[in-house]
């Protein structure tokens, strides 16, 4: 009496070239990888100017009496 008819040599070659088939969609549909900037991290002040125009768009206006 065979307890485990799943587990014959077909189905494991079957079960096999599935991931690898699953390995090889998962490769190419994934995205291409994104070049950083990395410098190291040193301790001191942190001092940074910025010099742009800006512009406050408010979407609700709100008015709150006492």
């Amino acid at each position: 009496m065979n307890l485990r008819p799943y587990l014959t040599r077909r189905n494991i070659l079957y079960a096999v070239a599935g991931v690898f088939l699953l390995t090889l969609i998962y490769l190419g549909i994934r995205p291409d990888t994104i070049s950083v900037e990395a410098a190291p991290v040193v301790r001191g002040a942190f001092e940074e100017t910025i010099t742009e125009d800006g512009v406050t768009r408010i979407r609700e206006k709100f008015t709150i009496l006492a």
